[in-house]
C-alpha cells in the first residue's frame, strides 16, 4: 500500500509569495500536492469540502484579509475533525504578544518568514524534513 500523498495547504494572501513557496517546496519533494488559499475564509471553505484531500500540514500567514490567521487557527482548533492537522503560522512579526497568541490558540509552530528568496529553499527543506521525515503525523481516517 502506498503512503498517503503529502498535501500542504498554504494560506497566503500574496500570490507571488505563494508561487515562490510552492516552487521551494516542490524542490524538496516534487510529488507534494501544494494547495493555495488566499485568505482565511478560503482555508475554512477548503477544510469543509469533502472532494479535496485533507491537508497533511497547513502553513498559514498570520496577517491575511477577510479572516486573519489567528481567527482561522481558533476555528480549526474548535472543529473536532481538524484538530489533528498541524498548523504552522508564518509571520514577519517578532512581537512576543503575537507569538504567545498563536501558541495559546493551538499553533504547532510559529515561524519567521524568510525575507530573501535565496533562503526559501533551506527554509522549506527544514520544515519538510521535520514534519514529514522526523515526526509521526496522524493519518486521516
Amino acid at each position: 500500500m502506498n503512503p498517503p500523498k503529502t498535501v500542504i495547504l498554504f494560506a497566503e494572501d500574496d500570490e507571488d509569495n505563494f508561487s515562490f513557496c510552492k516552487e521551494a517546496v516542490l524542490k524538496v519533494n516534487k510529488n507534494c500536492d501544494v494547495r493555495w488559499a488566499e485568505n482565511g475564509e478560503e482555508v475554512i471553505r477548503y477544510l469543509e469540502r469533502n472532494d479535496v484531500p485533507r491537508p497533511s500540514l497547513i502553513l498559514m500567514d498570520l496577517n491575511m484579509p477577510k479572516k486573519g490567521g489567528l481567527e482561522v487557527l481558533k476555528e480549526i482548533r474548535r472543529q473536532a475533525g481538524w484538530t489533528s492537522i498541524p498548523v504552522l503560522i508564518m509571520t514577519t512579526s517578532l512581537h512576543s504578544k503575537d507569538v504567545m497568541e498563536c501558541y495559546r490558540y493551538g499553533a504547532n509552530s510559529v515561524i519567521i518568514k524568510p525575507m530573501e528568496l535565496r533562503m526559501l529553499n533551506k527554509f522549506f527543506e527544514s520544515i519538510y524534513d521535520y514534519w514529514f521525515r522526523t515526526v509521526q503525523l496522524p493519518r486521516p481516517s
